[in-house]
């Protein structure tokens, strides 16, 4: 799982500079954005599966 929360923070720092460079509306940000969710939403499915094993 520490994979993962490397590549959040690689993804946001990436986020943050298209952000300054293009503004928040450019395609570049949003596609940015969605693929930061979506590891988000991995690492957060990871880790309820985790969780739920170690309850077990």
């Amino acid at each position: 799982m520490f994979w993962c929360l490397r590549r959040i923070e690689q993804e946001r720092e990436e986020l943050h500079l298209l952000v300054e460079l293009y503004g928040f509306s450019d395609d570049r940000v949003l596609i940015k954005s969605q693929q930061l969710d979506h590891t988000l939403n991995e690492y957060n499915r990871q880790r309820l599966l985790t969780a739920g094993h170690e309850s077990q």
